[in-house]
């Protein structure tokens, strides 16, 4: 019994629902329908006037620069609220960094040292002993002889000699 009307329901669910499809698919084919409905007095986006490629790119021009909220069904504040949402999480982020190095400056003694004296050191040591002062690049080849795993060894070695100048020099301007 209870399978029945279960299955009743569900028949008379469907009608319903094809029933409200088809009033939609028929209101669709009007000339005058609206794309988006008319919320709170505000302008309706309209179909195209007519079917050539113009009278579309006409439209086309005519839409705004900024679609209004109510055309994806959203209320008229919903802009306001993403924008406001996105500053507040910045502002958070950036006390929680404040927060951290205030943290850091306050817990920095010689059992416990702050990240910035770890940094610090670090930087300190990788200069002394662990990068190269210089990287040997291979001289310029002449045009005679154009050998490319010799122009492919030439490169590496020079952008390897460009990323070796940049990691020295920031780790001097963490020195400082």
């Amino acid at each position: 019994m209870f399978d029945v009307i279960i299955s009743q329901l569900y028949i008379i669910f469907l009608l319903l629902l094809v029933n409200k499809i088809l009033l939609v698919v028929y209101k669709s084919y009007n000339v005058d329908v609206d794309l988006v409905p008319t919320i709170g007095g505000n302008h309706a986006l309209e179909a195209p006037d007519g079917t050539k490629l113009k009278h579309f790119l006409s439209w086309v021009q005519r839409l705004p620069d900024r679609e209004p909220p109510a055309w994806l069904s959203l209320p008229p504040t919903a802009l306001e609220r993403v924008i406001a949402v996105a500053q507040g999480n910045e502002l958070l982020s950036k006390l929680r960094k404040m927060r951290t190095l205030a943290d850091d400056d306050e817990l920095g003694s010689a059992s416990n040292p702050s990240k910035s004296q770890t940094l610090h050191e670090r930087c300190r040591e990788w200069l002394t002993t662990q990068l190269p002062s210089t990287l040997n690049t291979l001289p310029k080849q002449c045009n005679d002889n154009p050998d490319p795993l010799y122009r492919l060894f030439f490169w590496e070695a020079l952008i390897g000699r460009k990323l070796l100048d940049q990691v020295c020099n920031a780790c001097h301007t963490v020195r400082v």
